[in-house]
């Protein structure tokens, strides 16, 4: 749901930006506020800003910003953005005033030149943080000054939540009157016609000195500047990944997180840079990736191989956009696997373990036929000739073939397993076909209904595997072969001319983007502004410019990537500047910043596996049930009723281990003298993702709830029909905490405590804990969970309601 005052917000920014869309035109080779840099620092980005552009320039970028057209749209958007804030904010003034003056500030920091940096930080607690923002607002600086004081009028003049103001330089400069234990200073307001933000005691001087003395740049921004060289600049970004590094080295105290980060090479990344303005022809932006050597692990898994214009010879001319790179599976894999033994080695042993019951099953080598059968060299591109489905476009995915007959052996095998499924009445939500094109045998899947055309098609030549979104695509690839392709546009030989070396280059038709842009606008625009109707927002989109205005203005985007004796390097040449997440500046920030990402998605991801063994447990439980007619007891039992052997040795033959199973003495307890050899043969289903460790200690995770009750009770199994509250309603195994962990053949396992029911199973994983269900189900329940609600889903008959969980 759209909120009126997040929508006012958004509209101010748009309007600030529509109101100062024009491109840069400063003096050739100049960042202006470049003097504000100081002399190191963890992050700088520094922008021109935007300005009018020349309609007589050679330029394309500025005669398309410049077509009156295009401007006139951009006013009336402007126009109608200002005319929906007036109308949302009448009769608030405080909403008013802000709406007034927001776009001003926002204006200016787009508009005019601009200087944003982290000059340093100590990740300690609480942290500490020097850094600043400053707008040279020229000639707007009496306008900018004066919403400035609008919004600071809007304050309260007494109490906490009010501003104090200190001289710094001689001018007036604001401030929170009450800085919260922990956070920085921080101070803004207008020194001349710099519009300033300083966060830190003294970046506030700091930074004015600076801006009043001789604007010499530092020694790393000139070399920037330098060895990325522009004819115009207008941007520069640097990160100095090394400081970020050294800033927080005393938090990586766990030892798989460093184990990780140095196997994946990303410690030894240095710096990330960009600089980007124009060029005679359009836009032109390079980028570097810099790292201490030659780079490893995550950053060295594209084999350097380098591309030649040759290789588009198999992209059709006609190709709306195109990458070409090399990538080679079994390459990535087996690099993959080098990162993760320095990890974790279990995750070795786990994936061969796994490929290994997998290749069983499916007849043919993973690794030799599959990713050993495809090339090094793919491209994906989108046809400029051929329909898509809808506002999908015609994507065409090419691979070259390094072994045609092990791949012509994995097509062979996984077409007739889903033939054998369909022809046995299996629910497969697909049917495939077979089908020839200029001689070559393809197949094409027809998914069950499906709105859209799209009927995944792909055929396995001799030197190329080709997949398409339908069959058209496929067959007119094919049809190309020979005829004119991209390695004759102007544009890819431009690539090569700047670029001798790429790993990947970029190419892409802006023309077919455009007109898809226009379609989507024209389709949903109507949509979108019906909805902000309904919720009293009155907007309509005005009249988009002719695309014959735009059209004589746009030239293909091309970019290029390559590696370095120390990094990456990439570069981009286009008439609309493209914010890529493909270019190699772009990846490293991701990698380097997302670490926490992937410390949760490496958290998911066990947590997927613990359910799955779970499933498996749950599936095992049922299957031994359907032979005995019940479910197992917790523990076997002698004459004496002493306890032998636990549930989890008697459902081994109903977890694909019966040759284990066998290998136990029944009639013996867990710890005699030959069962007690079996416990190291911990089978993996009862191994816990991340408690590998535990494993080798033969100890397990895996428990059932045992006592008055509960769905194991007494000497003997219980049957289904003893779960008078419901199989759905009645947990039969759990994943418990690491600190309940059991030997696995030992018959011990959870003993409720109704007065404390999350005993050791409390965050098991982050927030929670895993629970079978009688049912087969699995749920994550969280440690949050009402206790009276935990208490009667163990128990298995006791006609408690039990709602949502």
């Amino acid at each position: 749901m759209i909120r009126k005052h997040s929508f006012v917000a958004l509209c101010c920014f748009v309007v600030a930006a529509l109101t100062a869309i024009p491109v840069d035109a400063q003096s050739p080779g100049k960042l202006v506020l470049s003097k504000a840099a100081p002399p190191e620092c963890v992050f700088f980005l520094a922008s021109n800003g935007w300005k009018e552009p020349n309609p007589n320039s050679t330029n394309l970028t500025e005669k398309l910003l410049a077509e009156e057209s295009l401007k006139e749209f951009f006013q009336q958007f402007g126009d109608e953005l200002n005319r929906v804030i007036e109308k949302q904010t009448a009769g608030d003034e405080q909403a008013t005033v802000a709406a007034g003056a927001v776009p001003v500030l926002l204006k200016a920091a787009i508009k005019h030149p601009l200087s944003l940096y982290l000059e340093s930080f100590a990740a300690t607690n609480p942290p500490v943080i020097n850094g600043a923002a400053v707008i040279d607002c020229e000639n707007d600086a009496a306008q900018v000054n004066e919403s400035l004081q609008k919004l600071i009028n809007l304050a309260p003049k007494e109490g906490p939540e009010g501003l104090i103001e200190e001289k710094i330089s001689g001018s007036t400069l604001y401030g929170p009157k009450t800085v919260p234990l922990g956070a920085p200073l921080i101070r803004f307001g207008m020194h001349k016609s710099y519009l300033i933000v300083a966060v830190g005691q003294d970046s506030a001087a700091s930074l004015i000195k600076r801006l009043e003395g001789s604007g010499k740049e530092p020694a790393w921004l000139t070399k920037i500047a330098t060895d990325l060289a522009v004819d115009r600049p207008s941007m520069l970004l640097h990160i100095d990944v090394a400081a970020i590094w050294k800033a927080v080295d005393q938090h990586l105290t766990e030892p798989q997180v460093r184990a990780g980060l140095e196997a994946s090479g990303l410690l030894e990344l240095k710096q990330v840079s960009s600089v980007s303005g124009l060029d005679k022809k359009a836009t032109q932006s390079k980028s570097v990736i810099e790292t201490e050597g030659e780079p490893r692990g995550i950053l060295s898994l594209l084999p350097n191989k380098p591309l030649t214009r040759d290789d588009f010879k198999t992209i059709p001319a006609t190709a709306a956009r195109a990458t070409m790179l090399r990538f080679d599976l079994a390459h990535l894999v087996q690099e993959g696997l080098k990162i993760a033994d320095a990890i974790d080695p279990n995750v070795r042993v786990q994936f061969e373990a796994g490929m290994g019951q997998a290749e069983q099953q499916l007849g043919f080598s993973v690794q030799k036929d599959l990713l050993e059968g495809f090339g090094d060299l793919w491209s994906f591109y989108t046809s400029g000739s051929e329909a898509g489905a809808l506002f999908v476009p015609g994507l065409v995915i090419t691979a070259s073939v390094r072994n045609h007959d092990g791949l012509s052996k994995v097509q062979e095998v996984l077409v007739a397993q889903v033939r054998n499924a369909l022809a046995q009445g299996a629910p497969v939500p697909f049917s495939i076909h077979e089908f020839t094109a200029k001689g070559q045998k393809g197949f094409r899947i027809q998914i069950n209904n499906l709105p859209l055309p799209i009927a995944p098609t792909w055929v396995l030549t001799k030197d190329q595997f080709v997949l398409g979104i339908n069959p058209q695509l496929v067959t007119s690839h094919l049809s190309a072969t020979g005829k004119k392709s991209l390695a004759d546009n102007d544009s890819v030989k431009a690539a090569f001319q700047w670029e001798s070396k790429p790993l990947c280059v970029s190419y892409s038709d802006p023309k077919p983007e455009l007109q898809s842009m226009y379609g989507l606008i024209n389709s949903f625009g109507p949509v979108l502004t019906g909805q902000l109707a309904e919720r009293g927002i009155d907007f309509n989109i005005p009249p988009l410019p002719p695309i014959s205005d735009l059209e004589p203005h746009l030239a293909p985007s091309v970019s290029t990537i390559a590696r370095t004796p120390t990094g990456w390097r990439s570069e981009s040449h286009s008439v609309v500047p493209s914010f890529s997440a493909a270019t190699p500046a772009v990846g490293g920030v991701l990698v380097a910043f997302l670490l926490p990402a992937v410390q949760q998605a490496r958290e998911a991801a066990r947590r997927s596996q613990g359910m799955n063994n779970l499933k498996m447990i749950g599936l095992a439980m049922h299957n031994y049930h359907d032979t005995h007619e019940a479910f197992p007891p917790a523990a076997s039992l002698d004459k004496k009723d002493k306890p032998l052997l636990s549930w989890r040795v008697h459902l081994l033959p109903f977890l694909e281990q019966a040759p284990l199973y066998q290998q136990f003495h029944l009639d013996e307890p867990w710890d005699s003298e030959h069962n007690k050899t079996l416990i190291e043969k911990i089978p993996p289903t009862l191994i816990c993702p991340g408690q590998e460790a535990l494993a080798k200690e033969g100890k397990t995770v895996y428990l059932v709830p045992t006592g008055e009750g509960a769905a194991f009770e007494g000497k003997e199994g219980l049957a289904i029909r003893n779960f008078l509250d419901g199989t759905s309603n009645t947990i039969l195994a759990v994943e418990a905490h690491a600190d309940a962990a059991v030997i696995w053949t030992k018959p011990d396992d959870l003993v409720l405590d109704f007065k404390n029911p999350l005993k050791g199973l409390q965050s098991a994983r982050t927030g929670g804990f895993h629970a079978l269900f009688a049912d087969g189900a699995v749920r994550f329940i969280s440690d949050n969970i009402d206790v009276e609600t935990l208490k009667n889903l163990f128990t298995r008959a006791g006609g408690e309601a039990v709602g949502e969980f």
